[in-house]
């Protein structure tokens, strides 16, 4: 089994957190970093694929997916600013394509729109076993003018209904705590998505 993370020209600080809880978790996992081509690879990993990129917002997320079809087996695609809490390779137990993680809703954006209605399955955190995934996330993504950063979270959303998908709860598999210092002892995995990210660094210091 296999942990792939994308990690590039930026600040290392979430990214050696989650590394440490995956290890401390999954020790046998083959963590793997996608990365640019000279970035120096965080301690922990074991393997490093190499791509060019632009360094643009625009291009990273298509970068990401663009690694990952390169990556045979079962693989758990993660964020870096996740941590791990349990075990969660077990889940390749099960017979899918991909396991992910709904949302739960209403989550409204600055302009009133439902995310979960656009979105419902948040990809910060994905298994997969089955790399066709990706690769038509990137045809259906060639296909349109760029949608920006949340372009392969969208992608994927709309190519799930063509694969064998195993639907986990956020709760569970993809927590993010509502403020600072929650209790998080029960969560499985925890996302400190967006402006949760001091969060992180604080609830697990080194």
């Amino acid at each position: 089994m296999k942990i792939a993370f994308l990690h590039a020209k930026q600040d290392s600080t979430c990214a050696k957190i989650m590394l440490r809880s995956a290890r401390k978790h999954m020790p046998k996992a083959e963590i793997i970093q996608m990365t640019n081509m000279d970035d120096v690879p965080l301690d922990g990993v074991d393997t490093v694929l190499r791509m060019p990129w632009e360094g643009t917002v625009e291009d990273a997320t298509k970068w990401r997916l663009r690694h990952l079809e390169r990556i045979e087996g079962d693989v758990i695609s993660t964020d870096t600013d996740i941590v791990f809490q349990r075990d969660v390779s077990k889940v390749f137990d099960w017979d899918f394509d991909i396991a992910i993680a709904r949302r739960d809703g209403p989550i409204m954006t600055p302009d009133g729109k439902d995310l979960t209605k656009i979105m419902a399955f948040n990809s910060g955190i994905m298994w997969c076993r089955n790399p066709e995934v990706w690769k038509r996330c990137l045809q259906w993504l060639s296909e349109r003018d760029d949608i920006g950063w949340y372009s392969d979270q969208m992608a994927v959303n709309v190519v799930l209904p063509e694969f064998n998908v195993l639907k986990l709860h956020a709760d569970n598999f993809n927590y993010s705590p509502s403020k600072q210092g929650e209790d998080l002892k029960n969560r499985y995995v925890v996302h400190y998505k967006g402006k949760r990210k001091p969060w992180m660094i604080k609830d697990f210091p080194e």
